[in-house]
């Protein structure tokens, strides 16, 4: 395909979901969203977690708001399951039910969502969550968008990890970098982080305000093998690892094979 005719795959649809691990993901997608809305398609936002590990839970909801407030989304059309950010490794299940609801009621054509990047064990978690639900609701499109990778101490933001190729770039037009510019200002929770992946990565905000870039899903993602020669979630206090995540979906599998959601 060209990238003309990438192009016209996502824009050429009636009804997009998008999909999120947290609150302020959105920030990489927002400039899409609101051309999408513009050229009256259907618009779903749904958030698997609410970005509850800070204990701020709420005031990450209502950012989300004030973040997406001039993409011309209706609020009745954001949706979050709230599912506790320590618990997202074991509700998975629920999460791909849920996503798969959400697609079957709204006539889903394309779903939107992260990478698979090994930045964050969440984005991983809501990108594998992305893949299942496009293959039990049949939807016949999936793009993705990068957030971040690498250690925290030197973490690559806004741009793809090597080998993944960007079919779409949207150019930002007039206004464009000033409706992104607001809606990272929504998100004062937030700002220590985006201000750490701009120390980390030196052209991380001029990346952010001028584009925004879409691979479309061709082939499966294989979530059984590292994104990344270096999984950057490893290096988090939390720690997690990319063995664990392995066995994390395994254990879906044993249970969608007991509970399949089709």
């Amino acid at each position: 395909m060209t990238i003309a005719m990438y192009e016209r795959t996502l824009f050429g649809l009636r009804s997009y979901l998008f999909l999120f691990a947290h609150p302020d993901d959105d920030l990489y997608c927002c400039i899409l969203l609101k051309r999408l809305i513009e050229e009256k398609k259907r618009v779903h936002a749904l958030y698997l977690t609410s970005g509850d590990a800070g204990g701020r839970s709420g005031e990450r909801e209502a950012e989300v708001f004030c973040a997406l407030e001039r993409t011309g989304i209706e609020r009745e059309n954001v949706r979050f399951l709230r599912i506790p950010e320590i618990e997202l490794a074991g509700s998975l299940n629920r999460a791909v039910s849920s996503a798969v609801h959400t697609v079957r009621t709204c006539g889903t054509d394309c779903i939107v969502g992260h990478d698979y990047e090994g930045g964050h064990e969440a984005h991983d978690l809501a990108s594998f969550c992305a893949s299942e639900t496009g293959k039990i609701g049949r939807v016949g499109e999936r793009f993705v968008f990068p957030v971040y990778h690498g250690p925290p101490h030197n973490r690559t933001g806004a741009r793809f990890i090597a080998g993944r190729k960007a079919h779409v770039t949207i150019s930002f037009e007039k206004g464009d970098k000033k409706l992104k510019e607001k809606a990272l200002s929504c998100y004062r929770s937030q700002r220590e982080h985006f201000d750490g992946l701009g120390r980390s990565c030196s052209d991380y905000f001029e990346l952010l305000f001028s584009r925004e870039l879409y691979h479309r899903i061709c082939e499966p993602i294989d979530y059984s093998k590292k994104p990344t020669d270096v999984v950057g979630y490893e290096y988090h206090r939390n720690g997690f690892t990319f063995e664990l995540f392995r066995r994390v979906l395994d254990a879906y599998k044993k249970r969608s094979a007991t509970t399949d959601p089709r």
